[in-house]
């Protein structure tokens, strides 16, 4: 089982999640919420997240989405465990498939429940349903892209300088960066040329249509509860 330690090379991030969600909960402090949502831009890990916050607390882990049939979803309601995190992913389609919503509704409030989604503005509504923490997942800092890079191409980056290639692909998610290195592995030669030179010729999947839709719909956000969100997309 993965824990907080597996989140190679964003020590912010994790010293956040630390703060504002594992140890409320460990502490039984006053205020702890059973009720999170992560959201960020597509590609950044949340489901990676949820699951190390299930192995640091100790927790099983059960993902439910909007795909699973309604028998799934109605049981997995009706024997949620103290001893599981159940796990929300595209927490969005609450809105648009019924036995979704029922689903999250029917958990029992001493289950940890964290919902993923990257469409915060459809979800907002779910701060005044009990979802007291939010928790913004932005794509990988220079930190983290580094620890990233190591992670995808493993032996190779130890001779490299990747310096170049962390600057070079910021506002790259955690996905677009594997993807990149999965694309110039397959022509066997993996070394900062290569993939300097894929990178040129790369797209990150979705992170500008993302901010710019996050742009659209800010003027709608609570401006407390989405303050990091609003803060980031300032400086882009």
């Amino acid at each position: 089982m993965v824990d907080l330690s597996d989140i190679a090379g964003s020590s912010a991030f994790v010293s956040m999640l630390r703060e504002r969600v594992i140890e409320p909960i460990r502490n039984h402090s006053e205020g702890a919420s059973t009720r999170i949502i992560i959201y960020g831009p597509p590609g950044t890990g949340k489901t990676f997240v949820a699951k190390a916050v299930a192995g640091e607390i100790g927790l099983g882990f059960k993902r439910l989405t909007p795909y699973d049939d309604a028998k799934e979803l109605k049981s997995a309601a009706a024997y949620a465990s103290r001893q599981t995190l159940v796990y929300f992913d595209e927490l969005e389609w609450v809105n648009y498939r019924p036995v979704y919503m029922d689903a999250l509704m029917m958990m029992p409030k001493d289950v940890l429940v964290v919902g993923a989604t990257n469409h915060p503005w459809r979800v907002q509504y779910l701060t005044d349903q009990g979802f007291g923490c939010l928790v913004f997942q932005p794509e990988p800092d220079a930190q983290a892209r580094a620890a990233i890079f190591n992670h995808a191409i493993g032996i190779a980056a130890s001779k490299m300088d990747l310096r170049d290639l962390v600057e070079l692909t910021k506002g790259y998610s955690a996905s677009d960066i594997h993807h990149l290195c999965e694309w110039v592995s397959l022509g066997g030669h993996v070394d900062e040329g290569a993939l300097e030179t894929a990178r040129g010729k790369y797209k990150t999947t979705q992170m500008d249509e993302w901010v710019a839709e996050a742009k659209a719909n800010a003027e709608g956000l609570d401006k407390e509860a989405f303050r990091p969100l609003l803060e980031w997309l300032a400086q882009r």
